[in-house]
């Protein structure tokens, strides 16, 4: 007759399951969370593209490159567009180079 405890796992095989199966769920997490970024980020990118922003663009970059495990994700990827428009958007903000130095100078000084 077998022993009762003869099918029960060994300490090192609970923790070689377990490791594997935390590293299935972190994937599964890293998977949804570039998701909901990509689908949150990306409807932004449709509807209001002036309005991403560099933290925009940040978080659906770690979120993509956790995802796919790639550091600096190549061109032709949402967070590579999503940075484009950033850097667009952010030029846009910054008045030209002497547009108030122009406007300082044109008015009245008494002497």
């Amino acid at each position: 007759m077998a022993s009762p405890t003869s099918n029960i796992p060994d300490a090192a095989t609970i923790a070689d399951k377990t490791k594997h199966a935390a590293e299935l769920q972190s994937e599964a997490d890293h998977a949804r969370n570039f998701q909901q970024a990509a689908a949150t980020i990306g409807k932004k990118m449709e509807e209001h593209p002036e309005n991403i922003t560099a933290q925009d663009a940040s978080n659906i970059k770690s979120a993509e490159a956790k995802f796919t495990g790639i550091a600096q994700p190549p061109k032709g990827t949402i967070s590579a567009e999503a940075d484009h428009l950033a850097s667009v958007n952010a030029k846009a903000s910054i008045p030209a180079a002497g547009a108030n130095t122009a406007a300082a100078t044109t008015g009245d000084k008494k002497t």
